[in-house]
């Protein structure tokens, strides 16, 4: 994994060195952007094994959307070549009279091919496909009863379960932005809305600390989202 986060940082240097040798007149304006919206990653064989009557505990099952947030830059040029990272996370939590359970993820984008359709006084669309990193934690916790001392707690096994993968992932999106202009400013402030579909390369591998986990669920920690996006020009 070590190898592929090197080669996946090596790719977001390259797309960046590609804008940057461009003729800095090519770059209109650049925008950032505050996400907020709605994640549906694929964790059905996590819920599978929460769910598995044959485990001794009764362990809650998550749901199936998850609300998301994140930040991200984008570069126009006049070329109508479009260069994207975003850093996004969303968490998720169930619970019962006897454990709780939480899964979270925090993924990093960058774009490796993105065009712009449309790019006029008060509208844009564009989109680009490019390849995400993402970690996901499945964090379990047994309930414990008030009233347990610090010691009862700290010398039982099992009450808190933690499990990791990361993975590399395809990432299309598109989006659409209304622009408005700000009084005395060239910079406008930018509603819109994001659409993205993550698709996983190869299937999950688990760890517990630096121990790797065989026969561990398979999920797509990306999936589908979709986001309200807030932004600025600059």
């Amino acid at each position: 994994m070590k190898k592929g986060l090197f080669t996946f940082l090596l790719l977001v240097c390259s797309s960046q060195l590609f804008f940057a040798q461009k003729d800095s007149s090519t770059f209109k304006k650049n925008q950032a952007h505050l996400y907020f919206g709605l994640q549906s990653p694929g964790i059905k064989e996590v819920n599978s094994w929460l769910n598995n009557s044959t485990l001794s505990n009764n362990y809650p099952v998550l749901g199936t959307n998850f609300f998301s947030a994140g930040v991200g830059f984008i570069q126009l040029t006049k070329n109508k070549f479009v260069s994207h990272q975003e850093l996004i996370t969303y968490s998720g939590t169930a619970s019962n009279d006897s454990a709780s359970v939480n899964f979270r993820n925090i993924s990093f984008s960058q774009s490796l091919l993105g065009y712009s359709y449309l790019n006029s006084k008060n509208f844009q669309s564009y989109s680009f496909m490019g390849l995400a990193y993402s970690t996901s934690t499945l964090k379990i916790n047994e309930k414990v009863a008030d009233g347990t001392s610090y010691n009862n707690y700290g010398s039982a096994v099992g009450n808190q379960l933690e499990m990791n993968t990361t993975s590399f992932l395809l990432n299309i999106t598109a989006q659409f932005n209304y622009l408005i202009n700000i009084r005395k400013s060239d910079d406008k402030f930018i509603i819109g809305f994001k659409g993205s579909y993550y698709m996983p390369f190869s299937k999950s591998t688990w760890e517990t600390g630096k121990t790797k986990l065989t026969e561990g669920p398979n999920i797509n920690s990306g999936g589908l989202s979709g986001h309200l996006t807030l932004g600025l020009t600059f």
